[in-house]
């Protein structure tokens, strides 16, 4: 149904919603692709390890030589470096990022090799990141967030030209949003519950440690998407009630009209 007029001054609240949803979309983008290149490997990754303190405890040069400072974990990549000796921060020239599959399981384990592996703690998943379930959840996320963008933006055109609300596109774009909801909480409850499990200092054999800490940006991108997609909900339901109630000021305008006509006809 459609009715000329009537929703113009929703306007605002719905490019309200879109640029809320906008945010969201962003958002959940830059938590996907952070730390994917050497220019952005600061606090931006799902989980920093620093190995340094194993290379000093194992004797072979050759096997030393093989292991990085420290390794950083991103979803859709592995970086990993050495620590510059004056400073005491991430050396630049020395930073690698390797792309890694959608959805790789991170292993400490296998990074460092067989004879520094035996240090870690035996029957034991520490350095042991399974990225799949949270990854998944957040690009049906963004996904989901991205249909309700299209929608709200396809809404907002439409009402300008025509002023008229597309409903059935907008229900679409609603439903998506509840499922946008839904899927980038758990998503970002897993991979912060997964993390923060690893996370702090790590005593393991011949005296060395492992540090490992969580990218707080990382987390406030993860974080300020799944708050903005919960704003978002928010007002989408404001603005549902608001159509809903010029809806049934529509319906009885026409029923009164109805009435009057039929009263001017003579039939009552």
């Amino acid at each position: 149904m459609r009715m000329k007029g009537a929703f113009t001054a929703l306007f605002p609240l719905l490019i309200g919603i879109t640029a809320l949803t906008t945010v969201t979309f962003v958002l959940s983008l830059l938590t996907l692709f952070a730390g994917t290149s050497t220019d952005s490997h600061g606090q931006s990754a799902i989980i920093t390890f620093n190995t340094s303190s194993i290379r000093s405890a194992i004797s072979n040069a050759l096997s030393t030589t093989a292991i990085a400072d420290w390794y950083q974990v991103n979803y859709l990549s592995v970086c990993s470096g050495m620590w510059d000796a004056a400073s005491g921060s991430k050396n630049q020239s020395t930073i690698i990022c390797v792309h890694q599959p959608a959805g790789y399981t991170f292993s400490l384990a296998k990074i460092l090799g067989s004879e520094a592996a035996q240090l870690l703690p035996t029957n034991s998943t520490y350095g042991t990141l399974d990225t799949r379930t949270p990854q998944v959840l957040l690009t049906i996320g963004i996904t989901c967030s991205g249909i309700y963008l299209t929608s709200l933006l396809y809404g907002a055109a439409v009402l300008l030209v025509t002023s008229t609300l597309p409903f059935f596109v907008l229900r679409i774009g609603y439903l998506a949003s509840i499922a946008a909801v839904i899927v980038l909480t758990i998503s970002s409850a897993k991979i912060t519950s997964i993390a923060d499990k690893m996370a702090g200092t790590t005593h393991i054999n011949a005296g060395a440690t492992v540090h490992a800490w969580m990218g707080w940006y990382f987390y406030v991108f993860a974080w300020l998407a799944t708050a903005f997609i919960w704003i978002t909900i928010g007002f989408s339901i404001a603005a549902a009630f608001k159509i809903a109630q010029e809806l049934e000021v529509q319906k009885s305008k026409r029923f009164s009209e109805s009435r009057q006509n039929r009263v001017n006809k003579g039939i009552y």
